[in-house]
């Protein structure tokens, strides 16, 4: 019974990083063409790890990425001791990265 469990997770995750994927895509269309930036072509990347900063920078270093967005939260105070991933992705970076905020 666990490994009929295990492939409905495994089909159901592949499904949920497809919905997520395309909803990111068209976020990322519609925030284009409102700064009439259409020359841009971003590359959008589902992937997961033990780590997310440690993804990030795999990820942007695979692609030579030239600039790094990252979004982030007000800081709590375990992020003061641990640090955020997104300060963990500016300090590690092989290239620029831009953090936003809300």
């Amino acid at each position: 019974m666990r490994n009929v469990e295990a492939i409905l997770e495994a089909r159901a995750a592949t499904i949920a990083y497809e919905v997520i994927v395309s909803d990111l895509q068209n976020r990322i269309a519609t925030l284009i063409r409102r700064a009439n930036a259409t020359d841009l072509k971003p590359n959008v990347l589902v992937t997961h790890g033990a780590s997310i900063y440690a993804e990030i920078l795999g990820a942007a270093e695979e692609a030579q990425a030239d600039l790094v967005i990252v979004g982030s939260h007000r800081p709590a105070m375990k992020d003061y001791l641990l640090g955020t991933n997104a300060a963990r992705v500016v300090r590690h970076a092989c290239c620029s990265v831009l953090v936003a905020r809300h």
